[in-house]
């Protein structure tokens, strides 16, 4: 059946559901959900999702296929909308929560996928520490069955955690297991994208970029970057396209070169836009406004900062909100908006204190030493309070 057939005989089925029954309504409603799903049409894949459990809820109550049901329909739901609008949506992570809830409900072991897709929620909505309860149930579940997802999430999740705390070392440790773990499961693996909701590839390298930039390893993080835009460079999920596209743009942009950052956040964002993916849009937008600020576009440079860090505001995103303003505020005082600078970088130093980012502080960053011009004494005395690698002998890697 061609993908139209599929997509009509879905529509005329919702429409006549009054007089169908919902058993024979729902396989196609799924049908045409998976080939939106493999067109990448996310949009149209909510819209069959949604519709699909209105109408679990006619189904047989008593009936155990219906509680699974009903359980992997919320769980898909929860993916499609932290994909197109970020794991930090309030609906996203409702769907998901309510997915593991049935699951427990029904004394079904835990699916590694669902407690990954929360354990990105709670990362992206900065709950950190959180995070790490859904990292170390991964880590349990992989040492007992070496599930790929469950490897994969548990190192990923508390790399990511380590490095936000500017514990850099330890955490390239975990980030390098990701990046081998991953590159050994990929050749073996083909689905794995799916239930890791992005090639696995492209995710560990990301921080593991970040990290050795960081570290002052240049030359590695330049050689990431390229495996990054190798990997997605042909017939890859827009979303990972989007993603390698911003660690490139946003690298880019700490080494001072305009012309990349601009020219990597201006594809990811029209890729992202074309996708419906909001998230990624806006995380693009922030890379793309200092890319036209500094490209003496300050007006509308600025403009298109403020208007994509609201978007993310919005949807509750908050992981890498402090790398976000350090770029603002380079890109306010490099237009000459001094004052406005100062309250961007005040705000940073409010973020980095509220959820210990510590890394944001890093004197590699080149928002650091313009924070110190510019706040003077009281930023030295922030700086050295929440350095990074402060956080104390109990803040490691969960026993």
């Amino acid at each position: 059946m061609q993908d139209e057939e599929i997509e009509r005989v879905a529509h005329h089925s919702w429409h006549a559901r009054s007089a169908l029954p919902a058993a024979e309504v729902l396989p196609r409603l799924l049908l045409a959900a998976e080939h939106a799903e493999q067109s990448m049409a996310y949009e149209q894949v909510e819209i069959w999702l949604r519709r699909a459990v209105h109408l679990v809820g006619f189904l047989p109550p008593d009936d155990p296929a219906t509680g699974r049901l009903e359980q992997d329909l919320h769980i898909q739901l929860g993916q499609v909308l932290a994909t197109t609008r970020g794991y930090g949506h309030p609906e996203a992570e409702t769907a998901l929560t309510r997915g593991r809830a049935l699951s427990t409900a029904a004394h079904a072991p835990e699916d590694p996928s669902v407690l990954w897709a929360l354990c990105t929620a709670y990362l992206v909505t900065g709950r950190y520490d959180a995070s790490r309860q859904f990292s170390g149930l991964l880590r349990d579940i992989s040492r007992q069955t070496w599930e790929p997802v469950a490897a994969l999430g548990a190192t990923y999740g508390e790399g990511i955690v380590l490095h936000v705390r500017g514990m850099l070392p330890q955490a390239l440790a975990e980030l390098e297991r990701g990046v081998g773990i991953a590159d050994r499961f990929a050749n073996k693996d083909h689905g794995l994208s799916r239930t890791f909701q992005h090639d696995p590839r492209v995710s560990c390298r990301s921080y593991n970029t970040f990290t050795h930039w960081l570290l002052g390893h240049r030359q590695t993080a330049g050689a990431r970057r390229r495996e990054l835009l190798s990997l997605t460079r042909y017939e890859s999920r827009p979303s990972d396209r989007s993603f390698a596209l911003y660690v490139d743009g946003v690298v880019a942009a700490w080494e001072g070169d305009t012309r990349t950052a601009l020219a990597s956040s201006d594809e990811g964002a029209r890729v992202a836009g074309e996708h419906g993916l909001v998230y990624w849009k806006a995380m693009l937008g922030v890379v793309k406004g200092w890319g036209l600020a500094h490209a003496g576009d300050h007006e509308d440079g600025l403009a298109l900062m403020h208007t994509s860090l609201a978007e993310l505001g919005q949807s509750k995103t908050h992981i890498r909100h402090p790398l976000h303003l350090g770029l603002l505020g380079q890109a306010q005082h490099h237009g000459g908006r001094i004052e406005e600078a100062r309250t961007t970088f005040r705000k940073l130093l409010a973020a980095v204190e509220q959820r210990r980012e510590r890394v944001y502080l890093h004197p590699a960053l080149p928002a650091t030493p313009l924070l110190h011009e510019l706040l003077g004494h009281g930023a030295d005395e922030a700086l050295t309070d929440r350095g990074p690698g402060r956080d104390g002998p109990n803040s490691g890697r969960r026993a």
